[in-house]
């Protein structure tokens, strides 16, 4: 019987200013994507600032998260089905467990993020910036082969740092 991989100790260290997420945003996607999506018109006419927020374990299957300021955010555990995080800033945040399955990273910046048993299935992932320095404390699932190749369009860099840990479902 094999053991559960123990999700990593060790916090990435970001550069840049630490902000505090605007709670009143925080609260609204805690609700639920639906909720979320139906404000979201009112919400795009302001910056959608969820930077350090703790969004950990919350279902956010189908949220619009397009363009949203997500440096240093807590997004471990969170069902992100066919999320829409397009020209958003994930910048330092942490991705452990988080399910990015149909997800659409179009333009998104994973600068210095870190992965830990994130998956990425069906995702096309050409336009990520900072794919390159991500922190990867363990694999990244990836549903299908054991390469990966066929679901998903990747950074080359990304492709050679994934390819000795990325294993089938």
């Amino acid at each position: 019987m094999t053991r559960e991989p123990e999700p990593p100790q060790s916090t990435p260290q970001i550069t840049g200013k630490a902000r505090t997420a605007d709670q009143e945003l925080v609260a609204l996607l805690r609700l639920g994507a639906v909720e979320w999506n139906r404000s979201f018109e009112t919400l795009n006419r302001k910056a959608i600032d969820l930077s350090g927020a703790n969004l950990g374990e919350a279902n956010l299957f189908g949220a619009g998260l397009r363009g949203a300021n997500l440096f240093g955010a807590d997004l471990s555990g969170v069902d992100l089905y066919q999320a829409n995080f397009s020209g958003a800033r994930l910048n330092g945040a942490f991705l452990d467990f988080a399910n990015f399955t149909r997800a659409n990273l179009s333009k998104a910046n994973l600068h210095e993020a870190q992965l830990f048993e994130t998956v990425f299935a069906d995702v096309d992932l050409s336009a990520v910036t900072g794919l390159e320095t991500c922190r990867h404390m363990g694999p990244r699932r990836c549903k299908g082969p054991a390469v990966c190749l066929w679901r998903f369009c990747v950074a080359w860099v990304f492709l050679i740092r994934s390819l000795t840990i990325c294993h089938p479902c």
